[in-house]
């Protein structure tokens, strides 16, 4: 009986120790040694086929990544503590001596295989576009505040995929100019995006739902959003209501 006891007790063990390190969030991120802004792992438990580059970009209509080191570009990376995945800063700086235009940050790099959103053509109002395997590019509306942010998905070969983002700090802008979808960054201009990685597992939409609708694109702290005004029973009819996205247009031609 004592044995037995035993037995159930460390399988207990076992199986919390399991259910703990299977729900934890992604701690850290393994670097080429020669490229250290070329992706080679995540712990824990997330080895990646190929390195993938922690970001690629557009300066002007020119597309680079961290796959390889530009001289227009210094870019470096530095991790910050946090408890819901990966969380760090990415810094670019103009090496320049022109006036460049920044824009299309996307985390671990436009490719054909993934889920993504990043700009489009260069319409000034809206050029935020998903991209996806197989489909044609589907414009799609973010928030005021996040007009030039970058999102990916990725499929890894185990259980557990990958989804980043990557936001814009406007204060920490430093000789260029914030515009909707870019920045200008005269030479020696600097400008920094946070940067967020975590996994999550089944379909790309839970991915997307993670960043957007579970982390709130972290505009506040995880965890903390009051939801109160959303919960009153007062208000509950919304629930059941659908919404419609009204736009206006004007022309002169019609009425000046």
């Amino acid at each position: 009986m004592k044995v037995l006891k035993k037995l159930l007790s460390l399988n207990c063990c076992l199986f919390l120790g399991l259910s703990l390190l299977y729900g934890q969030s992604l701690k850290s991120i393994q670097f080429d040694k020669e490229n250290h802004l070329m992706v080679q792992a995540v712990e824990p438990g997330i080895l990646l086929p190929k390195g993938l580059p922690l970001v690629s970009y557009r300066i002007n209509e020119t597309e680079y990544s961290t796959a390889y080191a530009s001289k227009i570009m210094d870019i470096s990376f530095s991790a910050q503590p946090f408890e819901y995945g990966i969380k760090g800063v990415i810094r670019f700086k103009n090496n320049s001596t022109d006036t460049i235009n920044l824009h299309n940050v996307v985390p671990l790099g436009r490719d054909e295989g993934h889920v993504y959103i990043t700009g489009k053509g260069s319409h000034g109002l809206s050029r935020s576009y998903l991209f996806r395997p197989g489909y044609q590019p589907l414009n799609v509306i973010l928030p005021d505040n996040a007009w030039e942010l970058g999102f990916t998905c990725v499929e890894t070969e185990g259980k557990d995929n990958m989804v980043a983002l990557v936001r814009r700090n406007n204060k920490s802008l430093e000789d260029g100019k914030l515009r909707r979808f870019e920045t200008t960054l005269y030479p020696g201009g600097i400008v920094e995006y946070s940067f967020w990685l975590d996994k999550y597992q089944g379909d790309w939409q839970e991915g997307l739902k993670l960043m957007f609708q579970d982390r709130l694109l972290y505009d506040v702290p995880v965890g903390t959003f009051n939801n109160t005004l959303f919960e009153r029973e007062d208000l509950k009819w919304i629930r059941n209501c659908y919404a419609v996205n009204l736009m206006m247009t004007w022309d002169k031609r019609f009425y000046d």
